[in-house]
């Protein structure tokens, strides 16, 4: 119940329009949902949950089926590998890890959308692993409010 509510969350985000000029400093909300997964609830989060994440989000964008699911496949992967010592230290820190876990990211999907034949501008694949970083903390702490709340609703109290 808990992935399901994060998960309705960042689609909820991810939809919302946004002017085509701003695009580039928009944060990519599907990354910050698996960063929190991978960090925070890595005992509870797989493979398969990001599998499922990335369908919902490539309808959305418009990608071809499975362009999010290979990048949040290697993200999550990237993340659990640090998970409880990432999660124990303070939220700057935590932005100093994911950030270059972003760009990696940013450049498969600059890669992966070059083979493709799509256009690919890594100036502003650059200028959202920036803001996608920047935007850790407020985001951290909504997955954790969301996460609690559905939790306790879960429990019955």
């Amino acid at each position: 119940m808990s992935f399901v509510a994060t998960l309705i969350l960042t689609l909820i985000l991810t939809a919302v329009p946004w002017p085509l000029a701003g695009l580039g400093v928009v944060p990519h909300w599907g990354f910050l949902l698996i960063a929190w997964w991978g960090i925070a609830r890595h005992y509870q989060f797989s493979m398969i949950l990001a599998f499922l994440a990335s369908i919902p989000v490539d309808v959305i964008y418009g990608t071809p089926l499975g362009f999010h699911a290979l990048l949040f496949s290697v993200m999550t992967y990237l993340l659990t590998l640090f998970g409880t010592r990432v999660w124990q230290v303070n939220w700057l820190r935590q932005m100093v890890v994911i950030f270059p876990v972003l760009l990696v990211m940013m450049s498969l999907s600059y890669w992966a959308r070059v083979l493709l034949g799509q256009d690919a501008h890594y100036g502003v694949l650059f200028l959202q692993s920036v803001t996608t970083a920047v935007a850790w903390p407020v985001m951290r702490s909504l997955y954790d409010w969301v996460y609690d709340h559905s939790h306790h609703q879960a429990e019955g109290t």
